[in-house]
């Protein structure tokens, strides 16, 4: 795993390896009070499923993603 955080920033990468598919998944974020607001890609490279899969023929990267992660208490 690779990963920075500078300030408020964050960003790491997961590498996959799923027997003959490898790829990397990429992370980056701003943590902005008890959220953190991340966008996630995925970088195919050549080990991607052929045809038109994510990354379409032989690789490449897919469509980034977004989502949120916020804390939240339970109450007592």
């Amino acid at each position: 795993i690779n990963g920075k955080i500078d300030g408020n920033n964050i960003s790491f990468d997961v590498p996959v390896d799923m027997g003959q598919m490898k790829f990397t998944v990429k992370y980056k974020g701003v943590l902005s009070g008890d959220e953190l607001a991340l966008t996630m890609e995925m970088d195919m490279g050549e080990g991607g499923p052929p045809g038109g899969g994510m990354g379409g023929p032989g690789g490449g990267e897919a469509p980034p993603m977004a989502f949120t992660a916020k804390s939240v208490m339970a109450a007592e």
